[in-house]
């Protein structure tokens, strides 16, 4: 735009939290592009009007539904060129034919269309969508838990972490998309067979009753606790004290913290689903669950074999440091700059 900066609006789905992977994606691609003539302003959808978005040279909603299909009739009024990210519940709402027809209608009017891996790409493909709107680009830990050194033993006493107990971490959301009861009774099965398990629970509320439940549910285990909402930029210290970082979520885009933990040389176990196998390769790098047998076993050899851990974790980290959030961020400029044509 001859030497002008682009002023693109970032558009998060309502009531978006900070410790949340909309918010955690947003910010280090806003970040990251602001570096190459990008001006970034994000809002919540449910801030958004006709007037502002004519401001903007460009919008960049994430997530499908909540930030993008919620605004339809303001995006196609506005003749502004716009993006969408597909960010997790999104893709499994477009499969379950949320929205219908008029909902891939609207997203064949995108300029380009966003998603994480590979699996993702091919079921907007085989929703009918058009290849080549079609951009895939793997997320990347953010450069503060690449960089970042500490020391895991004075974290682990912050948390009351005894240097034999074996700390299994759950971050996330607390609604049932993630599965957080379900974690709770798999991580007590496994106890039954080795009572230095611990479990350590954060993310911030987005289900009032399953807050309720589960706070509940941990009131009558010692070994395990909701420690609340953690500050994204804390969140280094508290992976860096985990043994093993869980994922039971039934969905996922592609989750920032099985990465940040790679990153940080945690290995993870996490449910067999699209956006966790674009990151974790069972037995290479972390494991894979399908089964409720299948987790207690493997949570069963994470916790008992020290050296499988270490495996794990090392091959975690080499990977994670192979792969450049400078490659993410330079095709994100490459999205912006085609839709702008």
């Amino acid at each position: 735009m001859n030497g002008q900066k682009i002023k693109v609006l970032m558009i998060l789905p309502p009531n978006t939290k900070t410790t949340g992977g909309n918010w955690v994606t947003a910010q280090r691609v806003a970040n990251g592009v602001e570096k190459k003539l990008v001006k970034v302003s994000t809002i919540e959808a449910s801030q958004v009007n006709s007037l502002l978005l004519k401001q903007f040279d460009l919008v960049h909603c994430f997530h499908a539904y909540k930030s993008a299909f919620s605004l339809k009739q303001l995006l196609q009024e506005a003749n502004t060129p716009w993006v969408i990210s597909f960010t997790g519940t999104d893709v499994a709402m477009l499969m379950q034919d949320e929205g219908g027809a008029g909902f891939k209608r609207f997203l064949q009017q995108a300029n380009s269309l966003i998603v994480f891996h590979q699996e993702a790409q091919q079921i907007l493909i085989d929703q009918g969508l058009p290849l080549n709107k079609i951009q895939v680009i793997p997320q990347q830990a953010a450069l503060n838990f690449k960089e970042i050194k500490l020391q895991p033993a004075l974290l682990r006493s912050k948390w009351h972490i005894k240097r034999e107990e074996i700390l299994f971490i759950f971050a996330g959301g607390i609604r049932p998309v993630k599965g957080p009861l379900e974690a709770v009774d798999l991580l007590t099965e496994v106890r039954k067979h080795n009572s230095k398990i611990r479990l350590i629970m954060a993310g911030p509320v987005l289900d009032d009753s399953m807050a309720q439940q589960l706070k509940q549910k941990l009131s009558q285990l010692p070994w395990a606790q909701y420690v609340g909402e953690i500050p994204y930029a804390q969140m280094p210290e508290l992976l860096a004290a985990a043994d093993v970082v869980i994922n039971t979520s039934l969905t996922e885009g592609m989750p920032n913290t099985i990465l940040e933990a790679m990153s940080l040389g945690i290995p993870a176990l996490a449910r067999d689903i699209a956006g966790n196998r674009a990151i974790v390769v069972n037995g290479e790098n972390g494991f894979l669950f399908k089964t409720n047998e299948e987790f207690i076993n493997l949570a069963n050899v994470l916790a008992e074999q020290k050296e499988t851990r270490l495996r794990l974790g090392t091959e975690a980290k080499i990977q994670a440091s192979q792969k450049s959030i400078d490659s993410e961020i330079n095709t994100y400029f490459e999205v912006y700059q085609k839709a702008l044509k």
